[in-house]
């Protein structure tokens, strides 16, 4: 009888080790898959996988792809002077389709003014009133003036090194708030919550003034485009830092409310691109040696 008992005992103590062995090996075959999927992000719906799998195009001459460079991700900072301001027929006046402050002389890239309007709009529904332009694009003479004319050198960068050369560039203000509480009012507050929405980053975040070069500018804001901002948005980067990644990475892909694109990195190559086949796509130089294309 006592023989039996250990017999039973024995098989009990053997099948739950058995039992131990599978449910361990069923965790260890789950982080080993898991492991390699993407990571998944709640907010505004947005998957990014790393690093993007594609078949690439046989490289193509810049001035064949039937595509200009947008310039949206183009770096300008300390580092890196802007390579060319765009002509007067490339900008369109600020006035009337948004508040300015002044009527005479506030350009901005039309792609610029088209998110600024539709934020502003966004903005009034919200109930969030008097934002109004102060600043759009700037002439390397202007700054020349503004630079060397006593203005603080945490908020104002050198002549040739500054957003505003672009027309992507926009300072925005509040009526009846002074520039340095417009980050704690419910205008400067709200416009750093939504602006990315529209297409537009907050560029000088507090906290980034190592990586920017420039004090916390709650009022300046740059135009890279909606899908670009939500992922510096989503993850916190400013520009410097997104190009980075995106250099490191050689690729990602995000899925953005049910849509799939691909943001990749190519190293300007004698003028030539490697392109994703058979999928659309905008470029744009990041005036560090290469470009970021966009597709989808």
């Amino acid at each position: 009888m006592a023989s039996r008992k250990k017999i039973r005992a024995y098989r009990i103590e053997k099948t739950l080790l058995f039992l131990m062995v599978m449910v361990m090996g069923v965790c260890a075959a789950y982080m080993i898959i898991t492991a390699n999927e993407p990571i998944t992000r709640d907010a505004d719906s947005i998957i990014i996988t790393s690093p993007a799998r594609i078949e690439p195009q046989a490289a193509t001459a810049l001035a064949n792809t039937g595509f200009t460079d947008t310039g949206y991700l183009a770096l300008v900072n300390h580092n890196h002077a802007v390579r060319a301001q765009p002509s007067h027929d490339m900008l369109v006046s600020a006035w009337p389709t948004v508040a300015v402050s002044r009527v005479d002389g506030m350009y901005l890239h039309p792609s610029a003014l088209r998110a600024v309007s539709e934020l502003f709009a966004s903005a009034q529904a919200a109930g969030v009133e008097g934002l109004f332009v102060t600043s759009g694009f700037r002439g390397v003479e202007h700054q020349a003036q503004l630079y060397n004319g006593g203005a603080n050198g945490n908020f104002v960068m050198p002549p040739g090194h500054s957003e505003h050369h672009t027309g992507l560039a926009v300072d925005i203000m509040a009526m009846g708030i002074g520039q340095f509480e417009f980050g704690d009012s419910a205008q400067g507050q709200w416009l750093g919550a939504n602006s990315y929405r529209y297409g537009l980053i907050l560029r000088y975040p507090e906290g980034a003034e190592h990586i920017t070069g420039i004090a916390f500018e709650p009022w300046h804001f740059r135009y890279v485009g909606r899908v670009h901002a939500y992922i510096m948005r989503r993850e916190g980067l400013v520009l410097e830092e997104y190009i980075q990644l995106i250099k490191d990475e050689g690729s990602i892909q995000i899925e953005k409310n049910g849509k799939s694109y691909l943001i990749l990195f190519q190293a300007d190559q004698n003028d030539t691109i490697n392109l994703p086949a058979g999928m659309e796509f905008t470029i744009s130089s990041t005036n560090t040696a290469g470009y970021i294309v966009k597709a989808w």
